[in-house]
């Protein structure tokens, strides 16, 4: 068994939604890996793969104890753009509704516009991007001074230049 220490963390899970994300947004995917498999899914199911994987990821996190376990808001997160992908499944505005689908209708003025559909995967695409750049916060290297003293330097030149108007810097 592998040393829990070689194994990647659980946050780089989601490069595989924000790799697919973006490659469905600039129409290189088109959900279309499982039907070149022979396999009959709908390309929202396949969608929502990803979204899976991610959450197979956290409960493989859960129980092997990593110390980088996904706190609530990811769960929630994660789940949501799962819904956001099966909601395009039951209500696709370019085909018939699932037949199992008992609640409403679809009707001639239901049909949502394709950009509703991408607006739902950059959505999802910035829901991953933020869940990943949360576990790399940006940190500004300061010296522990408001300025340094080539800044003060500076201001100096400017104000015996321009006089003593704070206004014009």
């Amino acid at each position: 068994m592998r040393n829990k220490s070689y194994l990647p963390p659980v946050h780089f899970s989601y490069l595989v939604p924000i790799i697919l994300e973006y490659l469905v947004i600039i129409n290189v995917y088109n959900g279309n890996i499982f039907y070149l498999l022979n396999i009959n899914i709908s390309d929202n199911i396949e969608y929502s793969c990803m979204d899976v994987f991610v959450l197979i990821c956290f409960i493989f996190s859960h129980f092997r104890k990593f110390h980088n376990k996904p706190d609530k808001f990811e769960w929630i997160i994660v789940f949501l753009c799962l819904i956001a992908h099966i909601n395009w499944y039951v209500h696709s505005p370019f085909g018939p509704w699932p037949k199992w689908w008992h609640i409403g209708s679809k009707s001639l003025d239901d049909d949502r516009h394709r950009v509703e559909y991408y607006v739902t995967h950059s959505m999802v695409f910035t829901c991953y991007l933020l869940l990943f750049m949360r576990r790399y916060p940006y940190k500004k290297k300061t010296s522990g001074h408001r300025f340094s003293k080539e800044d003060v330097v500076l201001e100096d030149i400017v104000l015996e230049e321009y006089g003593s108007d704070r206004n014009l810097l």
